[in-house]
């Protein structure tokens, strides 16, 4: 997502040219299961694609520029605004929306595994909403949030440092230095996070803090992470790029082997996969035109 207006779906094959829409910069993204894509927009428009990019998008207005969107788990779109409100939307029909009205600003939203809302504030909070009222804020520095498949709630800062909340955001909290303002936050499918900053870099923390820490470079500053259905993590930057990264180790173990022909050597395995695991001949039963890698 970028400041030009656009949005761009990127093909899985890379075959043909992205698809584009939305008519004003684009200041969230957030997709539902069954595929389709809500943007929120600089204009204060929500545009929720057709199911099978089939039909007319659904147009919503939140009346100030959308700065963060999440899907709760009953399927309402949450949206938080430039305007310090957070508006939940039902699922069909022209119903107005549950209004939540907040102090500042509001720069992400994420949904926690027992469906409290949780929102990013201008002011530095983390307020947890329950599904109706309103909660006690968590004080600390924030300007991204997501949370891990164990319940953990993840938040990024502008100090660099990243902080992993226990399920209940009760007790204390585990510290990751990223090394540089964190803009946004992912939770990968096996469980690790991934971790975007204002350096370029895009960094994938190891589950259980066992492990090598992956760092993939952007280019420029990343402004925004989405883990897709096919489990790629979208990385979109200042510099108005967005890339696709194979971060899931078997994918990307088949990816390579379509692009070498071949077995990786050890060198390559410890380049592309890593150090961690066992250099294996890892194109055998893989589709590819498999042969021996020359010594």
């Amino acid at each position: 997502m970028g400041h030009d207006n656009r949005i761009k779906l990127w093909p899985t094959d890379g075959a043909c040219e992205p698809m584009v829409m939305h008519g004003a910069p684009v200041r969230s993204l957030a997709a539902y299961g069954d595929w389709r894509l809500a943007s929120g927009g600089q204009d204060g428009r929500i545009e929720l694609s057709p199911v099978g990019d089939v039909g007319k998008s659904v147009i919503r207005k939140h009346g100030a520029p959308v700065q963060s969107l999440a899907v709760l788990r009953d399927g309402r779109l949450a949206s938080g605004g430039q305007d310090g409100t957070i508006k939940l939307w039902p699922i069909k029909g022209a119903v107005k929306p549950m209004v939540t009205k907040n102090i500042c600003m509001v720069l992400s939203l994420t949904v926690l595994r027992d469906g409290r809302l949780a929102s990013g504030d201008f002011d530095g909070t983390i307020k947890l909403w329950p599904m109706v009222g309103v909660g006690e804020p968590v004080v600390e520095p924030v300007s991204c949030l997501a949370v891990l498949r164990d319940g953990r709630l993840a938040s990024g800062g502008q100090d660099g440092m990243i902080k992993l909340w226990p399920p209940d955001c009760a007790g204390e909290h585990a510290v990751l230095m990223h090394g540089a303002p964190v803009q946004s936050l992912a939770a990968l499918g096996d469980g690790r996070l991934a971790s975007g900053g204002q350096d370029g870099m895009i960094k994938l923390w190891p589950k259980n803090g066992s492990g090598e820490l992956v760092v993939l470079a952007h280019g420029g500053s990343v402004t925004s992470l989405a883990v897709l259905e096919d489990g790629r993590l979208a990385s979109g930057g200042s510099d108005g790029t967005i890339k696709l990264w194979l971060v899931e180790e078997e994918r990307l173990i088949s990816a390579l082997c379509l692009r070498a022909g071949r077995n990786l050597s050890k060198e390559e395995w410890t380049r592309y996969i890593g150090p961690d695991t066992p250099w294996q001949p890892s194109c055998r039963d893989r589709p590819s035109n498999w042969r021996t890698p020359d010594p």
